[in-house]
């Protein structure tokens, strides 16, 4: 790929910055990003701002909410988690990846890649703060309130031990983090039913943004507020007419704001309550010419299926009155919204199964030993003990290759490779399903099997001596010899470690003898 093929991280931040960034821009970077991809895979030869290129591409997406682009930048963030072995790196896919999620609105995902991010190490204070505030939308969302609310005080916690620098601009100024964290606080209060405690959060909310917010920011956040208090209201006088009428209120205000291109964002399921109130109050033009503002405009966020099925009530109380053709038309673009998000849907399951899949291939990768494909020691860690409690009967085998060493020194470490490679063949072949190997060391293999330490050393004399594994190394014939001892389950008190010590202790009284005997015999290595 030639140079101005590659995406350019300074023009790519520079085009997001300025809000020029097109949903033609996004499709673009992933495209380049993934014939990069392909090309770097093979050669494993990355250049060094690549990561950087596809978490800002990831940014721009989310901060634009161009959703069509998330699934096709989510399935490359996941193929370069597999290829990443540079931690840093994995945080900013870990990072690109919730925020990604953020946009479907898949909360599950949103809060696994978030504190995977956080658990890195690698995460800065903003970023921080940001991803704690990610993962309390997605509780709230889910009416989790009290994971919510701890995962709420952790971010207002990195503010408070690690004060933001003297000389900071406002925006990233402490005071925008004590406005996230006492608004979002008037939620989750609200979610708990401590009402007084919302309460006091909200008033809270009112001093911050009267005393501490610049004359010429009070609007964007003033706007945000009202809601908010508004919502309050909503509980603390349910039902109430005077609170249709601020709302009615509220919403031409912000239609006549100019707040659509402020960055500002509001969760359309909390307008959504608002709405069911007018309809309780039969003010179904409001709801209907409300209904349309929040389908159409960019200030919300999540589902507008909620939306259209509430006008459509409103409207079948319409169509015998003014607006005959109204429900038909509301009825065509309610369906229209329920298929895309089926499709979205369908994208999104599409994607977690790839991802399942991947990770299923990753398990598999990791349980095993990559020249032998034996089980490793990871793997014996875990199964270990399990299978010991399965089987009331059975033999733990420990088992030192012989002349490994001499076998590298002399004839290179390739050779002492295709030895090792020999013998697990040979061996995986001899056991049953029901008996399992592992590497657990260098020249060193468990065994782990359900016969009887009588047969079990049977058959592993019968590789030694009667058929012993033939094993060519540069066109000579030889034989590979390896040590073993072999405890019982229940032979001895004490956990799996003590049998493995005990075996490995019987395994070099068994070289001894193997050594000796060795000496004898010719073509053996």
């Amino acid at each position: 790929m030639g140079k101005d093929e590659m995406v350019d991280v300074e023009e790519l931040m520079s085009k997001i910055k300025s809000g020029v960034w097109s949903t033609q821009d996004a499709f673009d970077c992933i495209k380049d990003l993934e014939q990069e991809y392909l090309q770097s895979s093979k050669t494993k030869e990355w250049r060094e701002d690549y990561s950087l290129a596809a978490y800002f591409t990831s940014y721009g997406i989310f901060a634009c909410s161009y959703r069509e682009c998330v699934f096709p930048m989510i399935e490359l963030c996941q193929k370069l988690l597999e290829d990443c072995p540079n931690s840093a790196d994995q945080a900013l896919y870990y990072l690109a990846l919730m925020r990604l999620y953020f946009v479907t609105g898949f909360q599950p995902k949103i809060v696994e890649y978030g504190l995977k991010y956080v658990e890195t190490g690698y995460a800065d204070r903003m970023n921080l703060k940001s991803t704690y505030n990610s993962i309390v939308v997605a509780f709230t969302e889910n009416d989790l309130f009290e994971e919510a609310l701890y995962y709420l005080e952790k971010m207002i916690d990195v503010t408070r031990k690690d004060p933001a620098a003297e000389g900071v601009d406002f925006w990233n100024s402490d005071t925008i983090n004590e406005i996230v964290y006492l608004d979002s606080l008037v939620y989750i209060k609200i979610g708990l039913g401590q009402l007084d405690d919302a309460a006091d959060a909200a008033k809270g909310l009112e001093e911050l943004i009267k005393t501490k917010v610049p004359d010429d920011q009070k609007s964007f956040f003033d706007i945000q507020k009202e809601f908010t208090c508004l919502y309050l209201q909503l509980y603390m006088q349910p039902q109430s007419e005077e609170v249709a009428d601020e709302f009615v209120h509220y919403i031409h205000n912000l239609q006549s704001s100019g707040l659509a291109q402020s960055g500002i964002s509001f969760c359309i399921r909390y307008f959504a309550e608002f709405m069911k109130l007018l309809l309780l109050k039969n003010r179904f033009q409001d709801v209907i010419e409300i209904g349309k503002f929040l389908a159409k405009s960019k200030l919300f966020t999540g589902s507008t299926s909620m939306i259209y099925s509430l006008m459509m009530k409103a409207s079948e109380q319409m169509q015998n009155s003014r607006h005959p053709s109204e429900y038909e038309q509301i009825s065509k673009r309610y369906i229209e919204v329920l298929e895309q998000e089926q499709n979205n849907y369908n994208a999104m399951v599409r994607s977690l199964t790839q991802e399942e899949l991947r990770l299923m291939r990753l398990r598999k990768t990791m349980a095993r030993d990559s020249l032998t494909g034996c089980r490793n020691r990871a793997t014996f860690e875990i199964e270990g003990v399990r299978y010991l409690s399965d089987h009331a009967e059975g033999c733990l085998v420990f088992i030192d290759l012989d002349f490994l060493k001499e076998v590298n020194d002399k004839y290179g470490h390739e050779s002492g490779d295709q030895y090792l490679l020999q013998f697990a063949k040979m061996m995986k072949n001899a056991l049953s399903h029901n008996e399992f190997l592992y590497r657990y060391a260098g020249d060193e293999f468990i065994v782990l099997s359900n016969r009887s330490k009588l047969k079990i050393e049977m058959m592993l004399d019968e590789l030694l001596r009667k058929n012993p594994i033939v094993f060519m190394l540069q066109e000579e014939a030889r034989h590979i010899s390896f040590s073993y001892g072999v405890v019982e389950f229940g032979e001895m008190p004490g956990d799996i470690y003590t049998m493995i010590r005990e075996a490995d202790h019987r395994m070099y009284q068994c070289k001894t003898k193997n050594h000796s005997r060795l000496q004898k015999k010719e073509n053996t290595i």
